[in-house]
């Protein structure tokens, strides 16, 4: 199958991680992976989780009124809307939109990591979000993302409301990325964060155990209509995913397996917290990444389809767990750990893919 392909494929260049070869020969390799994860997406047909709606929104619509008057946001219906005035090719508008996805990630990326482990960050990325080769509006709201990680490491808080502003324009979920907002004015060490994790994990069993999550999720879906309709489809489509693949499990049972991923990366984060803070973006992204946390830790027991709004910090994971190889001194350990890694990150992939795997297979090209 074409994505088991393309995990091995990236996995292919970790061995660049390890041996050394310049930044400028790793940025054409970068440049050969960008390129096949943007070909795969762009020439892709009746796949990905919401293939019917948006091929029928840029079918249906013909003139600007009707792109910008639809329920999607302004900056995704007016790249549609240009790209039919220009194309009239919807493989045009996968294209491009698959482009954008795509290439500004990965220039976060190699601008956040320095090319340090370069390759297991977009491994990462590529487990925890198919490398966008069934990309939507929410995936292109999370480059800009990346590129607002980017802004808050090196603490340009104007540049990063632009970059929010504009991902929000896409994605209105984005919105969430105000919280972050303090995260340029304030550092959360080992302690806070400590304390921040338990209170968020004590808050969120409460929510479960006490059952308060049917109140709290009945006054989110009686709240503003638009917000609540799209919640019930993301819903809708998460179950669909399950049923079609007998995954469901109970939410509780996820929610624990959630907060196990998370410790996964924050147990050996605090434990080794001095050691790799000698990393000079590593407490910065470890804050973002608790900010994603809290947001898992309190809001996914109410509605389990919320977690996406954590996806605009949890990215940072990406950045996060490469750090880890450089804990040991050892090459043989740091090797081992790097194969820690890649299984944690085979693991996620297998995950999406069974989560969503009627609407990622077969893969169907456009010719």
């Amino acid at each position: 199958m074409i994505y088991f392909f393309l995990f091995f494929f990236i996995l292919s260049f970790g061995i660049f991680d390890f041996f050394y070869i310049s930044k400028l020969n790793k940025l054409f390799f970068v440049y050969i992976i960008g390129l096949v994860l943007i070909v795969i997406g762009g020439l892709r047909w009746e796949t990905g989780t919401d293939w019917n709606s948006y091929y029928d929104f840029y079918t249906r619509n013909y003139d600007y009124n009707d792109f910008v008057s639809s329920d999607f946001e302004y900056l995704y219906a007016a790249l549609a809307f240009s790209v039919k005035k220009i194309f009239n090719s919807y493989t045009s508008l996968l294209l491009i939109f698959s482009f954008l996805a795509v290439s500004i990630k990965l220039y976060g990326f190699v601008k956040i990591s320095d090319y340090k482990y370069v390759f297991l960050t977009i491994l990462m990325y590529y487990a925890n979000q198919l490398g966008d080769v069934s990309s939507t509006r929410q995936s292109l709201a999370l480059s800009f993302g990346v590129i607002g990680l980017l802004c808050i490491v090196n603490k340009k808080l104007i540049l990063y409301l632009i970059t929010s502003c504009i991902a929000f324009y896409f994605h209105s979920s984005a919105i969430i990325c105000l919280l972050a907002i303090p995260l340029f004015y304030i550092n959360i060490e080992r302690r806070g964060i400590i304390i921040l994790i338990l209170s968020g994990l004590c808050l969120g069993l409460f929510i479960i155990l006490r059952g308060s999550s049917n109140f709290l999720f009945s006054y989110v879906m009686s709240g503003d209509g638009h917000i609540a309709e799209r919640l019930t489809t993301y819903q809708e489509i998460q179950e669909l995913g399950n049923s079609s693949t007998g995954s469901a499990i109970d939410p509780k049972v996820s929610y624990i397996l959630g907060v196990a991923r998370r410790c996964f990366v924050l147990i050996p984060a605090l434990i080794f917290y001095k050691k790799l803070s000698l990393n000079k973006h590593f407490k910065t992204l470890l804050s973002i990444y608790l900010l994603g946390s809290l947001i898992y830790l309190i809001f996914t027991p109410i509605i389990q389809v919320l977690n996406r709004m954590s996806a605009y910090f949890d990215i940072s994971e990406f950045l996060i767990l490469p750090l880890f190889v450089t804990i040991p001194v050892q090459r043989y350990i740091r090797f081992i750990i790097y194969i820690i890694l890649i299984m944690y990150a085979f693991t996620k992939f297998y995950s999406t893919i069974m989560s969503f795997w009627t609407f990622y297979t077969p893969y169907k090209l456009c010719f």
